[in-house]
Order: structure tokens, then sequence, then C-alpha cells
């Protein structure tokens, strides 16, 4: 139902089918005629002629379209609708649960729980939100709620026991006490499509956590285009040959897996 395509104004129930385009459609014909019924008393009277009239705004408009009005018969109970939202998603291999809120006030809608909800886009919950409404009548939220529990599971079946990770669930990062393995990026990229988390190694959660720069920035930067470079900067930095080589802190911030490179930061 395009009631966006409604202007602002006072309607005649004739006037407002036209606008949105529902003139030869019984059903819809009726949905249009629920939704008006729905309009508080003082926002519809009858005019002169003994015709009833509707008052419409924007905030009129914008409750007709998310059905946020007590319009009879367009919205389902919460049960059934929670009923149907499940056999929705059933298919669905991140989806948990699903709950309904503010139950009883305008504001009320089923908020649906996934594992890992960074893997339901914008776009799919865009889509299941119109699905929903358009099958329900009832507006739906998504939990941002991570299954840390499962993350973690997830870990140990790839990476075999290695003790407790390092969950940053705010950044969507995880880091694991575990060298790093041949087979690095192919993890990364798993542990990225399954989950929405970056997955860092001990070498690179230890230079994630060096990664603080000195007041005023670093005066230059240099690049090493060797893939171990990184191994020759950790001997670099335990040489002790004075005071001066004490002042060489050098860091890596985040390598390029692609090419190898690595960043590398000193004071000279």
């Amino acid at each position: 139902m395009n009631w966006h395509a409604v202007k602002e104004g006072t309607w005649t129930f004739a006037e407002v089918r036209r606008q949105v385009g529902e003139a030869d459609d019984l059903k819809k014909r009726l949905a249009v005629a629920l939704g008006l019924l729905g309009l508080p008393d003082n926002e519809r009277y009858l005019d002169a002629d003994g015709k009833m009239r509707y008052r419409i705004d924007k905030d009129t408009i914008k409750k007709l379209a998310e059905l946020r009005l007590p319009i009879q018969g367009m919205k389902m109970n919460a049960t059934k609708a929670m009923d149907k939202v499940r056999r929705m998603m059933a298919g669905s291999p991140h989806f948990i649960r699903l709950g309904g809120d503010n139950l009883g006030t305008d504001n009320e809608h089923l908020t649906l729980y996934f594992d890992f909800p960074d893997t339901v886009s914008d776009k799919k919950r865009q889509a299941l939100s119109e699905k929903i409404r358009e099958e329900t009548g009832w507006a739906a939220a998504f939990s941002d709620s991570v299954r840390t529990d499962l993350l973690q599971s997830k870990l140990s079946d790839l990476l075999g026991s290695f003790g407790s990770p390092s969950i940053y669930v705010d950044e969507r990062r995880v880091a694991v006490p575990v060298e790093e393995p041949e087979a690095a990026e192919k993890l990364i990229d798993r542990i990225k499509k399954e989950t929405g988390f970056t997955l860092q190694f001990k070498e690179e959660e230890a230079a994630s956590a060096d990664q603080q720069l000195p007041v005023g920035g670093w005066p230059e930067m240099y690049q090493t285009g060797l893939p171990n470079g990184w191994k020759i900067i950790k001997r670099l930095k335990k040489r002790k040959s004075g005071p001066r080589s004490e002042a060489l802190p050098f860091t890596r911030p985040a390598s390029n897996r692609k090419t190898g490179f690595h960043l590398l930061k000193c004071t000279l």
C-alpha cells in the first residue's frame, strides 16, 4: 500500500483511494477504508455535503505507511505474527530467535536475533522488514547482540585448542594466542564471511597493541617489501647498541596480505 503517494490535505475516501492507486482492487480498497477508519476522531469529520473527510498530514502518512494506527484486521496478533515469521526464517542459517518488544505501545515491533548479525546485510534487513510488514502488519527490528560463545566454538573447530581468544565486540575483532599459520589468509576470509569478525593472530595482536603514535606523530615513514620484514624489525628492536638505537621505536600497522608489504615507522 503506497500511503506515501497521498498528499497532505483534507480528502474524501474516494480521493485518497485514487491517490494510492488502488481504485480497482477490492481487497486494497478495503485496506484503504480500514486505514482511514484508524484515524483519530479529530482527524475526520462530515463536510456540508455529508461526506466524510480525513485530515492527512506527514505524521499521519508515516503512521499509515508503518501500520502504526489501530487498523482492525491489518495486523496479526503477536503470537500468530511470530509463528509466521519463524516459519519464514526457518531456512536462514544465522537466525536464532524472535521476540516482541514494546507490546501495547505505538512502538511495538518484532525483534529478530542472529548469531552473527553482521552477516545480514542492510539490503537483506530492508527486504525482511518489508516482507514481515506485508505479511503480518508488524514492524521489524534487528538485534546487534553477538553469540560470542559460538564464535569461540567456531575458532576452536578451525584452529584446535588454544585457550581463550580476546573478543572485541564493538570493533568486530577477535585475537587468538596462536602463531600465524600458512593458511592464515583463508582463515581470516572465512571468519569474516561467516561471522563479520576480523581474525588476528598472536603476532598481529601484539603489533596492534604497540601502535601508539608519539606526540607530534612520526616524522618519517619507511616501507619494506620483504614478506618477512616484520621478523627483521623485531630483531632490530632487540639490538642494544647505545641510546640512539633505543630511540628507534619500530611498529607495524596491519599488513597488506595481498602484496606482503608492511608499513614500518621509525623516529630518526
